[in-house]
């Protein structure tokens, strides 16, 4: 086989160390698209600016706001849906993911 980048040879037991770092990428992948709420993929992933590493769809995001007014990680009171942050990195980061496994 041949790398289709450099174009240079590859042995098969390379190919097998590649798909063994593939699956740690995966898990890795995985575990920061979670949501902080309902424990799935982040869709259309938003954060607060309190706790900018407990990321959460935007739609869970919105609805635990609208019920109790408070930070989902910290529990800051007095936040509204306009406090939530589009985190497009994240986006960006699960998307290409989601690419890589298909």
């Amino acid at each position: 086989s041949k790398c289709w980048t450099c174009e240079n040879g590859i042995e098969k037991d390379d190919l097998t160390k590649n798909e063994k770092i593939t699956k740690e990428y995966e898990k890795v992948a995985d575990f920061l698209c979670l949501c902080s709420i309902c424990k799935s993929g982040c869709h259309r992933a938003v954060h607060l600016s309190c706790c900018v590493g407990a990321p959460v769809c935007r739609g869970c995001g919105v609805k635990h706001i609208t019920s109790t007014r408070s930070c989902w990680a910290c529990g800051r009171q007095g936040i509204t849906s306009e406090d939530l942050d589009t985190d497009q990195t994240l986006r960006d980061i699960c998307m290409k993911f989601h690419l890589f496994v298909l």
